[in-house]
């Protein structure tokens, strides 16, 4: 079920506040159990036809996995689901993973909680939102990029 489904209604249900934290909670145990699954399928038939994929993206995002996983949730694109599969395939470190996944789901949490307990939100702020994560997200992606780049020199 799409993330924002899961805070609208838990707004609904709930109010803001709770609805927050119950939907942030909701999807981010959903990560782990996801994550947890498909790292049980590390030697399957997939993990190892597409094994080279698999090692590139392990290696990537082994090095500032809390920073990588952040971005990956501030950006309001890509299904959950396969970043958890992929993810637990290719066994990535999981604490800094999952607290990355949660503290980036918490600002679309908290705009589809309102959502869903009736507070309307203006055009304008879903933009001026959607402009500070984009900014957030490029900051943290820039910062990477430099550290990766120093690292490589």
């Amino acid at each position: 079920m799409p993330r924002q489904v899961v805070a609208f209604t838990c707004g609904y249900f709930f109010g803001i506040a709770l609805g927050l934290v119950y939907a942030t909670l909701t999807v981010t145990i959903a990560a782990a159990i996801t994550y947890q699954i498909a790292s049980l399928f590390q030697q399957s038939y997939i993990a190892n036809k597409y094994k080279n994929q698999l090692t590139k993206l392990n290696n990537f995002l082994s090095v500032d996995t809390f920073l990588k996983a952040l971005v990956i949730r501030l950006l309001p694109v890509g299904s959950n689901f396969l970043t958890n599969i992929l993810a637990g395939i290719a066994n990535i470190p999981l604490l800094p993973y999952i607290a990355g996944s949660c503290l980036g789901f918490i600002p679309q949490m908290a705009i589809f909680s309102l959502a869903g307990s009736g507070v309307k939100l203006a055009d304008s702020t879903h933009i001026s939102v959607a402009a500070v994560l984009f900014l957030i997200a490029t900051l943290i992606g820039y910062y990477l990029y430099k550290a990766r780049k120093s690292e490589l020199n």
